[in-house]
């Protein structure tokens, strides 16, 4: 090696650090140019910067929006000083210095302080109320947790829901003020009295759930630890429940030549004043290596579907696969004993049990020596448990002046619990509201593993419910109208939800309760029509009424509504009725608010009137509903004349029934009388005492 070459061996590294420390030392990010806008900070996005650290009345704090809402520290301060600088974890480039410090302030009039907070628990959500502020813009919620800094939470609604969003462990306190866009016109308030809420969350449910078959025909079961769990519940469909408080248990379950167990685990809170028990996992199914005549011989159910794992035919094919994801299965055995058999039999069964959104699984099933297929569900995203509400612009109101008239007015008792659900012969183990409502549509009586399965809770939940609106003298069609009635009333349709499923594009979104029963029964009515059509489908199946979910679209969309069987002909058979409690709601739109008002002209119609209003129905055409019915005609406001109207001689005559019964604030009717006719007999029978809203020839009148 000769010296030159020497030389630059340690030289040209040498010069290469140097280098790079100029670099890395000479350039930096640029620094923000911080803007005030009202009661917040903005600056434009800086090349390079990763994230942005703001120091706003020398507390300081990360954030990667390129603005922030110093309307906490106004409040609290009477004034706000911000800076701003950009963080860069380049190697190039360092982070920039701070902005200049810009202040704002108020010496405006305050807003009042909201009146009337409160907070109200229903299952696993808190709901923040109070009473509207006038000249507010919006509401800053203010949550401290043991004493804490606080976290702080915005709305334009004078309510707010919580799930979710919240840390288990401790007690939080909680206000809200008001404040307005302009800050300089209306200071923001004081807050409101506080008031406390101890956040319970639920614990995760045990993940990679694994079983083997013992020496002695028992089955030893694994799972992963469950942080926060104490111990755990194992749950076999035969109806047995049994504890450990580790992450294995050994059953004695006795498995003989040709069964199959099929367990699931929850995890059991060590806490309970801060965390919930879980919800129970995907099933884990463990089949005895036998050959087909074995399992031939052993009988299962879904619904009042009675299989075994020997497939004779596609439909009992199909009937398998939808038992194995109904229970969320990972892998599902069957065999197949059909001509023409292939596995584009199972991927057609697998597409038609439409409450499975997102599956992932082995194209070709793997076979045992016996030759039993083994199709693994290699990831199932499907929520055991929802937890997260959508949040958003959109308001959503009940118009409170048109009121439902069908409920009864003899409620029955807070412990009744003679349902006709509980005459079904046929059960089945349900552990999440998914498999409660299919359960109950497909004839079965659910059972339950515990009193803390999410099912359960719906459940009681459900009851409580029909306890309030309908009572046993009630025929069937009073009780579905009942129950109808309470749904448009109830619910909220969730139109923040609606606007997520246009960011959320993957299966992430099925997190949200509104697609669930839990949106309709614990969220203050919350929910999507997939939601709805389900609580519709719980509800009469509770009442012994055969009613079921239908999948389809509207549009573009997709969408779910129900048909429910009745003998609304008198003929002693019964018919196949469409209705759909989503759309019956006649809606008003004011920017982002939307008004619903109770209507019935989407109540007992059929398949036909409905795909003339923009129903396409995809889900396996289980009944068709083709036989007419008219709620107008049928329903009387008199005990003699209908609410379908033909003539302005009817027409008088409901207004003159109106006028002589005060204490009727609202009522609705059907016409094909043309607007200007109604609307000049309307304001000549009433002096324009009246507001009407209108929907084709479905009119609902509200006394003013």
């Amino acid at each position: 090696m000769t010296a030159k070459s020497l030389s630059i061996k340690i030289i040209l590294p040498l010069l290469i650090i140097a280098l790079a420390a100029v670099v890395f030392t000479g350039c930096s990010v640029a620094t923000p140019e911080v803007t005030i806008n009202g009661h917040t900070a903005t600056w434009r996005e800086i090349s390079d910067a990763y994230a942005y650290e703001v120091n706003v009345n020398d507390t300081t704090f990360q954030t990667s929006d390129t603005s922030v809402n110093l309307i906490e520290y106004i409040q609290g301060n009477g004034s706000a000083t911000v800076r701003v600088r950009a963080l860069s974890n380049s190697f190039f480039s360092s982070s920039s210095g701070y902005s200049e410090e810009i202040t704002v302030s108020t010496s405006a009039p305050r807003l009042n302080a909201p009146q009337n907070f409160n907070i109200t628990v229903d299952e696993n959500v808190y709901t923040l109320s109070w009473d509207s502020v006038e000249n507010a813009d919006h509401y800053c919620i203010s949550l401290s947790l043991n004493g804490s800094n606080p976290q702080y939470l915005h709305t334009d609604s004078t309510t707010f829901k919580i799930s979710g969003q919240l840390e288990a462990g401790g007690e939080y306190s909680v206000a809200v003020f008001a404040y307005a866009d302009n800050i300089n016109e209306f200071a923001p308030s004081l807050y409101s009295n506080s008031d406390s809420l101890v956040y319970r969350s639920m614990l995760e449910y045990p993940d990679n759930v694994e079983a083997t078959i013992t020496s002695n025909n028992g089955v030893y079961l694994t799972w992963d630890t469950v942080k926060g769990a104490s111990g755990y519940n194992v749950s076999v469909l035969n109806g047995d429940t049994y504890s450990t408080n580790t992450t294995s248990i050994t059953l004695d379950l006795d498995l003989n030549s040709g069964d199959m167990a099929v367990l699931s685990v929850q995890a059991v809170s060590n806490d309970e004043t801060y965390r919930l028990n879980s919800a129970f996992s995907d099933s884990v199914a463990i089949y005895t290596n036998a050959p087909q005549s074995s399992y031939a011989n052993k009988k299962y159910n879904l619904g009042t579907t009675e299989f075994d794992l020997v497939a004779d035919s596609y439909s009992e094919l199909e009937t398998i696969i939808h038992h194995g994801l109904y229970y969320r299965i990972e892998n599902i055995g069957y065999f197949a004993n059909y001509t023409g058999y292939s596995t584009s039999d199972f991927e057609r069964a697998l597409q038609s049990y439409v409450e499975i959104k997102y599956i992932s699984y082995n194209r070709i099933p793997s076979r045992n020596s016996y030759g039993m297929y083994q199709l693994t569900i290699s990831n199932y995203y499907h929520t055991a448990h929802p937890t997260s509400i959508a949040t958003g612009n959109n308001t959503v109101e009940q118009d409170t002046d048109v009121v439902p008239t069908s409920y009864t007015d003899t409620p029955r008792a807070d412990d009744f619990d003679d349902f006709k659900i509980n005459n079904r012969t046929t059960t089945m183990m349900v552990y999440n509201s998914d498999q409660l409502y299919y359960a109950i549509e497909n004839g079965a009586r659910p059972t339950f593993p515990n009193s803390s399965a999410p099912a359960y809770i719906a459940y009681e939940a459900a009851k409580d419910v029909l306890r309030e609106i309908v009572d046993d003298s009630m025929t069937d069609y009073e009780k579905t109208l009942a129950i109808f009635d309470w749904l448009c009333y109830t619910v909220k349709y969730d139109y923040n939800l609606v606007d997520l499923t246009a960011t959320i594009t993957d299966q992430t979104i099925y997190d949200y309760r509104g697609f669930y029963i839990e949106g309709v029964l614990f969220d203050g009515g919350q929910a999507v029509c997939d939601g709805i059509a389900k609580t519709f489908a719980l509800l009469c199946g509770l009442e012994g009424i055969d009613c079921y979910k239908v999948t389809g679209t509207s549009g573009d969309a997709g969408h779910a509504w129900n048909k429910v069987f009745l003998d609304m002909n008198g003929d002693g058979t019964g018919e196949w009725y469409a209705l759909d409690a989503t759309w019956n709601d006649l809606t008003e739109v004011a920017g982002n608010t939307y008004t619903e008002t109770l209507s019935h002209q989407f109540f007992l119609t059929t398949d036909a009137y409905l795909t003339l209003n923009q129903h396409t129905e995809t889900s396996p055409l289980t009944h068709t509903a083709n036989t007419p019915f008219d709620y107008y005609s049928y329903t009387t406001y008199d005990g003699t004349h209908s609410l379908y109207i033909t003539n302005v001689n009817e027409l008088m005559s409901l207004i003159n029934y109106v006028n002589n019964n005060p204490e009727i604030t609202s009522f609705e009717f059907k016409t094909i009388l043309p607007y200007t006719t109604v609307s000049k007999g309307l304001s000549t029978a009433l002096d324009s005492n009246y507001s009407p809203l209108t929907d084709y020839t479905i009119y609902i009148i509200k006394l003013v």
